[in-house]
């Protein structure tokens, strides 16, 4: 797992679309800390800052660290808003997080070996993937910043389902809890 990341924060009175223009022209972003025993507060956080931390691998699925008032609180990303046309950081909410707490957050699938299985490297075939992303379920302390499937036996034909990815202890993914039908992940 990478570094812990910690931003500054301060805590804002203002509110609404022209107070949060403001506070983006002064080189801030708005956003909004809850969960946990404590009420929401409305925060702020420098652009520079919070655009430097989403270029870190990992950053929307650890827990991160919000120092405010001299306090340091253990939280995790549930959304980042962007322009639609710039990708400009908009807008961010995190979450208070407990590490001994049980936590709900989607993370994302990679594969491994892509190129060199089976089924590309000598049936021509193609990975394809059907599902980027998972939500799954654990502590907060036991966050996985991915989950990964080494596809290297793949031949073109095959499949893998939820149920068939190796997942870190503790780990379990929310779907798999709700008896549905078996979710395919990718195919050769």
């Amino acid at each position: 797992m990478s570094e812990q990341v910690s931003l500054a924060a301060s805590e804002r009175q203002s509110e609404g679309k022209s107070a949060n223009r403001n506070l983006r022209r002064s080189g801030y972003i708005p956003g909004v800390l809850y969960g946990g025993k404590d009420e929401p507060k409305k925060i702020s956080i420098m652009e520079k800052d919070i655009v430097k931390a989403t270029e870190i691998a990992g950053f929307a699925t650890q827990i991160l660290q919000i120092s405010m008032d001299g306090k340091d609180v253990d939280v995790v990303v549930k959304e980042i808003q962007r322009h639609p046309a710039t990708s400009r950081v908009l807008h961010a909410d995190f979450m208070r997080v407990d590490p001994d707490s049980k936590i709900t957050l989607v993370v994302p699938i990679r594969t491994l070996n892509d190129e060199s299985c089976i089924g590309v490297k000598v049936s021509g075939g193609q990975v394809n993937h059907l599902i980027n992303d998972i939500e799954i379920s654990c502590l907060a302390s036991n966050l996985p910043e991915q989950l990964e499937i080494d596809v290297q036996e793949m031949d073109i034909g095959d499949t893998v389902s939820l149920s068939e990815i190796k997942l870190p202890e503790g780990v379990e993914i929310t779907i798999l809890q709700q008896d549905e039908e078996e979710t395919k992940l990718l195919y050769q």
